[in-house]
C-alpha cells in the first residue's frame, strides 16, 4: 500500500470515527450513557472492519485449504470449476503424483501424501466418497494448494 494511500485511508478513518461518535451523541445526549454507547458504536465498527477487511493470519502451510470433490474422470464435480480437468487445476510438477493418488482414492485406498513444487512441500490428503451401500462414487482431495483454473496454471507455469 503506497504512503498516500494509507494517509488517506487513515484520515477517512478518523473522519468516520468523529462522525459516528458525534451521531451517536446528538441522538442520545450529551450524557454519559451517550458517551458510551457512543464509544461502543466506534468500537463495534473498527472490530468488525478489521474482521472483514484485514489480511488473514498467517497459516501453517499444511492446513488444508482447498477441498476438491472430484468424480471417476477425475474431473472436479461441484463449484466454480466444475467439469474442469482435476489436475489441470494444479502446478504441472505435481499433477502425476496428484492423478495417481486421486485414482487409487477411486479404487478405496485414501492416502495422505506430499509433493515438491517450486522449492516448496505441498501436502495432499485423497480418499475415497462412499455411498451408503459402500460404492465408491467420488474422491476427496484436500489440500493447502490453491485451485486454479487451467488457463490459471498454465499463466503460472511461464
Amino acid at each position: 500500500m503506497s504512503r498516500v494511500t494509507r494517509a488517506l485511508s487513515l484520515v477517512l478513518l478518523a473522519a468516520g470515527v468523529v462522525f459516528v461518535f458525534a451521531g451517536v451523541n446528538l441522538a442520545v445526549g450529551w450524557s454519559t450513557i451517550g458517551v458510551v454507547s457512543s464509544t461502543a458504536a466506534v468500537v463495534a465498527l473498527l472490530y468488525s472492519g478489521a474482521i472483514w477487511f484485514g489480511s488473514p493470519a498467517r497459516r501453517d502451510p499444511r492446513a488444508l485449504d482447498t477441498v476438491v470433490v472430484f468424480d471417476r474422470s477425475l474431473r472436479v464435480a461441484s463449484g466454480a470449476l466444475r467439469g474442469v480437468s482435476l489436475t489441470s487445476c494444479f502446478p504441472s510438477s505435481v499433477r502425476a503424483d496428484v492423478e495417481a493418488h486421486c485414482v487409487a482414492a477411486l479404487g478405496g485406498a485414501g492416502a495422505r501424501f506430499t509433493c515438491a513444487s517450486g522449492g516448496e512441500r505441498l501436502h495432499f490428503d485423497a480418499v475415497p466418497v462412499r455411498a451408503s451401500d459402500g460404492t465408491i462414487v467420488y474422491g476427496l482431495l484436500m489440500s493447502g494448494v490453491k485451485l486454479t483454473s487451467p488457463a490459471e496454471s498454465a499463466a503460472n507455469a511461464v
